[in-house]
């Protein structure tokens, strides 16, 4: 005869990339997803986009956790209406937009990088999105600002993790002035510290640089068949997330970095994020990546790769050009 699951049981292997290279399958018990679905559906209800028949148009793959809970989960939930599309294309986004009057469009960040190149896009009307997010990777502030040029709204979203199912942070509704480039806020029952990269029990001021941890009902158990890396990952119940950043007096947070992606030049702490950020700026600069490489008297160095936008050329003249605006914006 069928057993009925109870709350504890594994209801999904996820599996995870993070920035080891190698897969590992997070556990997600029935507990983690309802819970992270619940979060989800709490945090949002008071808003126009959500609820019974509210329409969202989704690209995220269903197989990603993220896709999986906020929008397919959370959507099913509540009684909304979801228009799936299995690859994105962003002059087709704009049209569905349009016609279908939809409510709440999110996407990663070269999403919005692309749909704001939309030939004719100032002339779109953008006017039904009530909500406008993105999530995966941190989003470049200068992406942000035009997509409020475009939508009147501000690009919300947050911050989590296969392994929170993805609740983490999200960014308020009503958010203060002056947090551009935040992550947000905790979500309900979900609690996030900033603690000391060489020590994770040592809890750190506002403002100050560490890594997140996180606790709450959505987060996995551990990995599959990986006892070494669960034990690693995990400091007196909090999960290790390997994200750095900080909180600043509000209670809002910030990332700087992935862990693992810190640049060590000549002694320094060196943040890609923090360059990318400074090249984004640029008007003819499309999408910025920053990584870094080894060097014989600084140990490492850091190395930019750049898209421009269409018709600018990458010639000599463009690379003094955005290296001059970078020097200008960094320390």
């Amino acid at each position: 005869n069928p057993v009925a699951p109870v709350p504890d049981d594994v209801a999904l292997l996820q599996y995870t990339g993070g920035t080891t290279g190698k897969p590992r399958a997070a556990i997600l018990t029935h507990r983690n997803l309802s819970a992270a679905t619940l979060i989800y559906c709490e945090w949002f209800k008071v808003e126009p986009h959500a609820g019974p028949g509210q329409s969202v148009l989704v690209y995220s793959p269903l197989f990603h956790i993220l896709g999986l809970t906020t929008n397919l989960l959370r959507r099913v939930a509540e009684g909304g209406q979801v228009f799936l599309r299995q690859r994105f294309d962003a002059a087709e986004a704009v049209d569905l937009i349009e016609r279908h009057r939809i409510a709440a469009f999110g996407g990663v960040p070269t999403t919005w990088i692309a749909l704001t190149q939309v030939p004719g896009i100032d002339q779109r009307d953008l006017s039904s999105l009530s909500y406008a997010g993105s999530g995966g990777a941190p989003l470049p502030v200068e992406v942000e600002r035009r997509v409020r040029q475009l939508t009147g709204l501000d690009l919300r979203g947050g911050w989590g993790m296969t392994e929170t199912a993805p609740a983490g942070t999200n960014i308020p509704l009503n958010m203060p002035a002056g947090k551009e480039g935040t992550i947000g806020i905790p979500l309900p029952g979900v609690e996030l510290q900033i603690v000391a990269l060489d020590d994770p029990r040592r809890l750190l001021p506002h403002g100050e640089t560490g890594e997140l941890r996180v606790r709450g009902p959505n987060v996995t158990i551990g990995y599959h068949n990986c006892p070494e890396e669960t034990r690693a990952a995990f400091v007196d119940g909090w999960l290790l997330t390997g994200d750095v950043g900080h909180c600043d007096e509000d209670g809002f947070f910030f990332l700087t970095d992935r862990k693992k992606e810190l640049i060590v030049s000549s002694g320094f702490n060196i943040y890609p994020l923090t360059i990318e950020n400074a090249i984004h700026e640029h008007p003819d600069v499309a999408e910025a990546a920053v990584i870094g490489i080894p060097d014989e008297t600084a140990g490492e160095v850091v190395k930019a790769y750049v898209t421009l936008n269409a018709g600018f050329k990458a010639n000599e003249e463009t690379e003094r050009a955005i290296r001059g605006h970078a020097r200008k914006r960094l320390g």
